[in-house]
């Protein structure tokens, strides 16, 4: 979700991770055959818990764009540092850093 929000989307072979939560319960096969009792998080107390994963995600790429500095691999190959200032700038003209 924090990748989606800043233009990309998991695909095969991406190599984003997926976390999932199931809502079965285990009973161990050695299990006494007494009635058992199970102490759960109501699904919605977990919302600020997916949020927090989301906007952790999101900041994170965020903050890799803008601290990554130029390399130079093989054969020259070159990447280039992104234009922090160039892109507050523009961030700023639309009004995308309110």
């Amino acid at each position: 979700m924090g990748l989606a929000r800043l233009g990309s989307f998991s695909s095969n072979g991406s190599g984003d991770i997926a976390v999932a939560f199931s809502t079965s319960s285990r009973v161990p096969y050695e299990a006494p055959r007494d009635v058992l009792e199970e102490k759960r998080v109501h699904d919605g107390s977990l919302n600020p818990v997916l949020l927090a994963s989301v906007e952790a995600t999101e900041e994170a790429i965020v903050d890799s764009l803008f601290t990554a500095t130029t390399v130079v691999g093989r054969d020259g190959n070159t990447s280039a540092e992104l234009p922090v200032s160039d892109v507050v700038e523009i961030l700023d003209r639309y009004g995308r850093l309110s």
